[in-house]
């Protein structure tokens, strides 16, 4: 939709007299606010429009309207608005006699039920009844292609719907099966990257209940794959934003000018004061400027209200957006990444394992970013929280190589490790800053580097008997970066020119926030990021940080006793993938595992089977994992770790010792950090 056209739209709005234009253009706007995730506006013009078409008694178009408001009401979490909206168009159908419109509150209702509130049954009860409406719609309906065609997708979206209903009663498998099959040939020559993402979810759960592991690795691929591409389109359609910003500052620059001849306005009024005081005669004259210049300045300041308003709003909705789509991915990656670090490598091809454990690492790393960069911009209230450990720097580097090799060879890229020493060096810092800082810096020179290397290099020079200075770079041979261009390399979504950037489907198209994330992850590390770079001959990026000396803790985490067998262990997670993830995670260490949702008597679970340690999701609908730890410790004192996809930073860690939560695991993770975790607290004196 042109943004010109529509802000033209906005500005004669009020002037529209024709009552059926009016309706027309308070949907073009309400769709146009609802596509930019301005919720608030969007239901503000589709209200209005409805209320129009109630008066004129247009029922038709009061029913387009109210099916676009609910999914306002549905993006918000509004249910109770949504199904009240639903029930009055279906009585607007009945007392109207509108049998050709009965479809839309049909299908809102079968989404209410399927969708929203997860009541399968009667999800089945209204998608069968509205693919029955469909047939008895093709037979009656006027030859009107574009509306055959909508019945006919919708009729598609509802059978994906009833697929998943029939799967989550039990029921139905074969029928489930053939509307999967038929909503993907239908979407797929469209490219509909949302629904055949879907469409696959479904797949996963109807072959994880038959027990088809081979089908399951088949559709977690196209999952992953179709999920990056939506994931792509969401940004893509973030484009506007920077449009929509870009004219709210040429509004502000008018508004500035405004401000300016305000000022010469209230110059000239005290002029004219001082010739009233002199020439009574003017005294009429004198009135009217002041009046003029008193509309101007209120106008004026109502503008700049306006304009301010606009910009937090869109700045609201920017954040509100990045959190979403933050944390929609990370249950995806975690799926992922726990799957292919237990799946039988017998059975699959080491390329394939190797290309979807990458495809997680990669997300990890863009979701990561994205955190980061949502808190820099927005500014931290608190200083930042550090988290040391003990770990060996040569093992920590080795593994960063290891996890990017795969992207290097997709590239044509070597990647060397020059260390200044040998064997082990352990040391106390940033583990995870560290890493995700090595990680940018070699994923940003690997896309840049042509057909060469990339040279990953750490020195040690020892300051005392406690501390070492280290100094790493990442150097490499590709297209070099310009002086000019240098100076604003580390500014957000800056980068080398559009021809230049990574073809990665997952790269966010080089919208440019690794390196500026680098940055200010160095600055929270007490240092800084430098580069050396010429056009044409490469770039080196460098950082020192000063670390202590750490102990040797190789020898500190026991293995896996006999009596490990005997453990039992309790999975508590609302989601089915979720829990079906750690379970294989947990059996392969050799515990027995048992799952439970947090709409489960979990303490019954916990006494009745001998649990000997709970891993606990937070955030659950019924009741999260801090109430669910309290109701445990109050009836026996067991092990409890948060098992969550919260943000480290997120975390409240006095809140998680109050529910007496001791531990916390961040989703995903890789199966050792979990054996490590188990075994340490297993083997605890």
């Amino acid at each position: 939709m042109d943004f010109k056209y529509i802000l033209e739209l906005e500005r004669f709005y009020d002037q529209i007299q024709a009552p059926k234009d009016r309706v027309k253009a308070s949907r073009y706007l309400g769709i146009y606010y609802r596509s930019i995730f301005d919720y608030q506006e969007s239901e503000k013009y589709f209200l209005s429009g409805m209320k129009q078409a109630k008066q004129i008694e247009d029922w038709g178009l009061y029913l387009e309207l109210a099916k676009e408001l609910v999914t306002v009401y549905r993006n918000l979490g509004q249910y109770d608005k949504l199904k009240s909206e639903i029930d009055f168009c279906m009585t607007i159908v009945h007392q109207q006699g509108l049998k050709s419109k009965e479809l839309i509150p049909l299908m809102e209702l079968a989404l209410y039920y399927s969708y929203d509130t997860k009541n399968y049954e009667q999800g089945i009860v209204y998608g069968e009844l509205f693919l029955e409406k469909v047939e008895y719609f093709k037979k009656v309906a006027p030859s009107d292609e574009m509306l055959a065609y909508r019945v006919k997708t919708e009729a598609f979206v509802i059978k994906i719907e009833l697929a998943k209903c029939y799967i989550k009663t039990g029921r139905n498998f074969d029928l489930a099966l053939k509307y999967l099959d038929e909503a993907k040939a239908f979407f797929e020559p469209f490219e509909d990257y949302e629904k055949l993402a879907r469409i696959d979810q479904e797949y996963l759960n109807y072959y994880l209940n038959t027990g088809n592991l081979e089908a399951v690795e088949k559709y977690l691929r196209e999952y992953n794959f179709h999920l990056g591409m939506k994931w792509k389109g969401i940004m893509n359609r973030t484009n506007e934003i920077p449009v929509y910003l870009k004219a709210l500052s040429e509004l502000e620059q008018g508004l500035e000018l405004a401000q300016l001849k305000n000022r010469e306005l209230t110059f000239e009024r005290r002029v004219f004061i001082a010739f009233v005081l002199l020439i009574l005669s003017l005294a009429a004259i004198y009135f009217y400027l002041t009046t003029r210049n008193r509309r101007i300045q209120t106008a004026l300041n109502a503008s700049l209200l306006a304009q301010n308003k606009l910009l937090e709003d869109v700045n609201r909705d920017k954040s509100k957006f990045f959190s979403v789509v933050s944390h929609e991915l990370r249950t995806p990656i975690y799926a992922i990444t726990g799957l292919t670090s237990v799946m039988d490598i017998g059975n699959v091809a080491p390329q394939q394992i190797k290309a979807i454990k990458h495809s997680g690492d990669y997300l990890l790393l863009l979701v990561n970013n994205i955190l980061h960069m949502m808190s820099f911009e927005q500014g931290k209230k608190s200083p930042p929280q550090i988290n040391r450990s003990h770990f060996d720097l040569t093992e920590i580097l080795s593994g960063i190589v290891d996890s990017s090799v795969y992207f290097a060879d997709q590239h044509h890229v070597e990647l060397k490790l020059k260390l200044n020493w040998e064997g082990e060096l352990w040391v106390k810092g940033e583990r995870q800053k560290l890493t995700q800082i090595l990680l940018n810096l070699i994923v940003n020179g690997i896309k840049y580097s042509g057909d060469h290397e990339v040279v990953i290099g750490a020195k040690r020079f020892i300051t005392d008997a406690k501390t070492c200075k280290l100094m790493f770079e990442v150097s490499d041979q590709g297209v070099g970066i310009s002086k000019e261009k240098q100076q604003r390399m580390f500014n957000f979504m800056d980068r080398i020119d559009n021809e230049e950037s990574s073809q990665n489907p997952f790269d966010l198209h080089g919208v440019g926030i690794g390196l500026f994330v680098v940055e200010k992850l160095l600055l929270e590390m007490s240092s800084k990021i430098v580069l050396e770079s010429e056009e044409g001959k490469g770039s080196v990026f460098s950082f020192e940080l000063e670390m202590e000396m750490g102990e040797d803790m190789a020898d500190e985490t026991p293995g896996l006793s006999p009596a490990s067998f005997d453990r039992n262990i309790l999975v508590v997670d609302d989601n089915e993938i979720n829990l079906m993830v750690a379970d294989r995670l947990v059996a392969s260490l050799g515990y027995k595992c048992f799952k439970a949702t947090d709409t489960d008597d979990v303490v019954s679970i916990v006494l009745r089977e001998k649990i000997d340690l709970v891993l606990m999701d937070l955030n659950m609908p019924a009741f999260s994992g801090y109430e669910l730890a309290r109701k445990i410790k109050e009836k026996m004192d067991i092990p409890i770790i948060a098992h969550t996809a919260v943000a480290e930073e997120e975390l409240d860690m006095e809140f998680l010792r109050a529910s007496g939560i001791q531990a916390y695991i961040i989703k995903p993770y890789p199966l050792d950090a979990l054996r490590k975790m188990l075994n340490d607290i297993f083997h605890r004196p």
